[in-house]
């Protein structure tokens, strides 16, 4: 069996992109650990005079952060196991940035505009860079799975199924028993997901078709 020495691999292996983007993401995750706890204290005196509240009001939400570590830990658990460890955290990272930052950009309305300017501007950075991780992870092979209509005594009035296909989306309407169709996507769109989508509800004819830009194409 041999013996391999963890601290010498890491002193003595390639100092590349990835170990550096580990650094940043670790500066990061600590840095905006401390925005929130930092300003939140700092904004409640200013909080109570202009609420006209009691200082004891804000227990709850000085002390909710370790409850709320906890159900998030619980909920990333389940993640991990089922999609991955590295996703898991990266969406956890992005998900926690986005949360932190919007945060702090409420907070610090009370201390500065600029400084609440700066943390928009960030905070919408990170949010579109998570809406980009789950969009490409929602193009890959595999990377969603349909499921089942829940098996309801009985039917519902109204049903609603939304295709986020790109700039030509569709929305297939069924209520009292007629198909409606709010526009169909684009040609490939439509031929590999909302025509097969139709098919498995057993849509062969629609009721109605409503076309409402240039982007949707049969």
């Amino acid at each position: 069996m041999k013996t391999v020495d963890v601290g010498a691999v890491i002193d003595d292996g390639p100092w590349t992109g990835y170990q550096k983007l580990l650094i940043v993401g670790t500066a990061l995750t600590i840095i905006l650990d401390g925005v929130d706890n930092q300003l939140l204290p700092n904004a409640v005196p200013r909080l109570i005079t202009e609420w006209g509240r009691p200082r004891a009001d804000f227990i709850n939400a000085l002390s909710i952060g370790p409850f709320g570590m906890m159900i998030g830990g619980l909920i990333g658990g389940v993640l991990g196991d089922r999609l991955g460890r590295r996703t898991a955290l990266l969406g956890s990272v992005l998900a926690f940035a986005v949360l932190t930052l919007g945060l702090a950009a409420v907070l610090s309305a009370f201390v500065s505009l600029h400084i609440t300017v700066l943390f928009n501007n960030a905070n919408w950075f990170a949010a579109k860079l998570m809406l980009l991780v789950l969009r490409f992870s929602a193009d890959l092979p595999g990377g969603f799975i349909y499921v089942e209509m829940p098996r309801l005594t009985h039917p519902p009035r109204c049903e609603l199924t939304v295709f986020a296909l790109n700039e030509g989306g569709a929305v297939h309407v069924r209520a009292e028993g007629r198909d409606w169709l709010l526009d169909c996507a684009d040609e490939a769109h439509y031929n590999h997901t909302v025509l097969p989508y139709l098919r498995s509800r057993g849509v062969n004819r629609l009721d109605g078709l409503l076309l409402t830009h240039g982007n949707a194409k049969q």
